[in-house]
């Protein structure tokens, strides 16, 4: 991309000078080093940049304590704040710049002066977006004096402070709570990092006010200073640093304007307020009708749509009343077979609405046969319905006097059931027991008679007597 534009510019005849860095990548062109003009703003008439925002705030410190030439920053990815032009029209855009036809966004600058309580020495840093004083490692909560014009304003406990320009605002500023503020405004913005304190918030001062923020000589830490998220310093006790806007601002060449390129990047890069947009808010030329149908406000595409509905039920009525096979005493019955938007209403006095109405919009017929007409049609309704009210009683008593029987019949089955299982089961028993009884006796008989057949006794008289001859008792 870099050699690209390089030989475009050459075609044009233009001297282009590199940075330093950017040489030894290009070693085929014979260019000049920045680093051997004095005043830069005095040779060079604007910038190119190929990259992002981070690339148009490095090209801002090759510049300290001079004027910046206008900066055309092309965005290579990622669309920036800074970096907006597109990289495939850069011809045509360098046309138009060489022309004079654009306009630009002068961007406030803040100018740090560091003091150091030791050495009593000052060192100054310069910065596009913010200068950040936090607590850096430290484990305690930083605790900082600050003033404006040497008035003291707060003490705050906090993990840091961010003091910002109006295009860093967007930046670190942003995701600490702080407000968004178009380039244009010329103020400072103040903002506390995590307070310890919900009523510490942030503030905006003007672009000319001088704000100085101390780390006390009591403070149990110090702190740690941060140029647009690449310089860093220490703040030691008794050390501050004094933040004043510098008189050299960054000029940057705008898409259209300043407020129109702004307004496109916090909507296309930071989706700023996007949300779900309202059924409602999608329509800008529909008129609302009320309708008494839905109770409710209709556009005149639903108008339409419900119209077109009624015009194909209005139609489908013309049909079956020029069908010789269709009978209005039957309405009912025809009703429920239409579905869609040929579906005819089901109760009584919708159905003589919507007849009544076909009527009245015939022109040959007349005010005697609409009487007629309606006449035949409330005697036709009252017969059926009659009808319609014998046959439901009947098929509602023929479906409860089913039921009782029914019930009836379970009942007196299971009664009948039950009373002749138990007899059964009872002279079952009985025989069974009987049997058994008879059976057992028998047994017992004969095993009685068996046993006195067959008895001897353990021991005869005789032998007894010689026992006792043998062995006398004693008197």
């Amino acid at each position: 991309m870099a050699q690209t534009i390089i030989n475009f510019l050459i075609t044009l005849k233009l001297k282009v000078f590199i940075e330093p860095s950017a040489v030894q990548d290009l070693p085929s062109y014979t260019l000049f080093d920045i680093e051997q003009q004095s005043d830069l703003n005095k040779v060079i008439d604007f910038i190119i940049t190929i990259g992002g925002d981070g690339t148009v705030i490095h090209a801002c410190t090759l510049f300290k304590n001079q004027h910046i030439p206008p900066i055309l920053a092309f965005h290579y990815g990622i669309l920036g704040f800074l970096a907006i032009f597109d990289f495939e029209e850069h011809e045509k855009i360098i046309f138009s710049v060489l022309k004079g036809n654009f306009h630009v966004t002068l961007r406030e600058r803040l100018l740090s002066q560091k003091y150091s309580y030791e050495t009593k020495t000052f060192e100054e840093f310069e910065s596009l977006n913010e200068i950040v004083i936090s607590r850096g490692g430290g484990p305690w909560l930083s605790n900082l004096e600050c003033y404006c014009d040497n008035v003291s304003f707060t003490r705050i406990q906090a993990d840091g402070i961010i003091i910002s320009t109006p295009s860093g605002s967007t930046a670190y500023s942003l995701s600490a709570g702080g407000s968004m503020i178009c380039p244009n405004v010329p103020c400072i913005l103040f903002t506390p990092i995590c307070p310890h304190s919900l009523s510490n918030r942030p503030l905006i001062f003007p672009d000319y006010s001088v704000l100085t923020v101390q780390v006390p000589l009591n403070s149990r830490g110090c702190a740690e200073i941060s140029i647009d998220g690449k310089s860093k310093a220490n703040l030691l006790n008794g050390d501050y640093v004094a933040i004043s806007t510098t008189p050299y601002y960054l000029i940057t060449i705008n898409k259209i304007n300043t407020n129109s390129d702004w307004i496109t990047g916090i909507s296309t890069i930071l989706h700023w307020n996007e949300q779900i947009i309202q059924k409602l808010d999608n329509i800008e030329t529909d008129e609302f009708e009320f309708d008494e149908d839905s109770d409710d406000f209709l556009s005149e595409s639903e108008v339409e749509s419900k119209e077109r509905v009624e015009d194909s039920e209005d139609n489908a009525i013309f049909e079956l009343e020029n069908d010789p096979n269709f009978d209005f005493d039957e309405i009912q019955t025809h009703s429920r077979r239409f579905v869609g938007p040929f579906r005819l209403p089901l109760s009584p006095r919708s159905t003589k609405s919507r007849i009544i109405s076909f009527d009245s919009s015939n022109e040959d017929l007349s005010e005697n046969s609409n009487e007629n007409l309606k006449s035949n049609l409330n005697s036709n309704l009252n017969e059926n319905s009659n009808e319609n009210s014998k046959e439901d009683l009947n098929e509602n008593l023929n479906s409860n006097l089913k039921e009782n029987l029914n019930s009836d019949l379970n009942e007196n089955l299971n009664e009948n059931l039950n009373e002749n299982l138990k007899s059964d089961l009872k002279e079952n028993l009985n025989e069974n027991l009987k049997e058994n009884l008879n059976e057992n006796l028998k047994e017992n008989s004969k095993e009685d008679s068996n046993s006195n057949d067959n008895y001897s006794p353990p021991i005869t008289y005789e032998e007894l007597l010689k026992y006792f001859k043998a062995y006398p008792m004693e008197k």
